[in-house]
């Protein structure tokens, strides 16, 4: 049912939950998201002696986070804080690869073919689950914030 064409990287300009796009490749995705996020910060926040922290904002299950290349932590919990201080750069690139569960993925497939297509389970997920339940948001939904706490 998906073709590697439905997984090609895409360009958001704000960070949503895959649910509200209308490509069901996107909206109903269960595996991993990779983001990339490009940004400058004041000269202040490279210098500083202060502590910085970087907050995860909202993702759907678990959270691996890196900045400019340098791996910093595996989250599990959403809004969780990382210690920046003194990795940051002028222009940094923040990639953070979210996992997403498979029940939007199974409502999905009840929805577009009437069964469970994309993925395989033995568990009898379609007791549970049916085609008029709500999608429960995915991805990672920010917001992302860097905050300076004063030593």
């Amino acid at each position: 049912p998906l073709s590697s064409e439905d997984l090609s990287p895409i360009e958001i300009k704000e960070l949503k939950s895959l649910t509200d796009f209308e490509n069901p490749a996107i909206k109903y995705f269960a595996g991993k998201v990779k983001y990339t996020l490009q940004f400058e910060v004041d000269e202040s926040l490279v210098t500083t002696n202060n502590i910085v922290k970087l907050n995860s904002g909202y993702f759907d299950a678990i959270a691996e986070v890196h900045l400019n290349g340098r791996h910093l932590d595996n989250l599990w919990m959403p809004d969780s804080e990382i210690n920046v201080t003194g990795l940051l750069k002028k222009v940094n690139t923040l990639e953070i690869t979210v996992s997403v569960v498979c029940r939007n993925r199974i409502i999905g497939d009840l929805i577009q073919f009437g069964e469970i297509k994309s993925i395989f389970t033995t568990a009898p997920v379609t007791e549970i689950l049916n085609k008029d339940m709500p999608l429960k948001p995915s991805g990672l939904t920010g917001p992302i914030k860097l905050t300076r706490y004063d030593n």
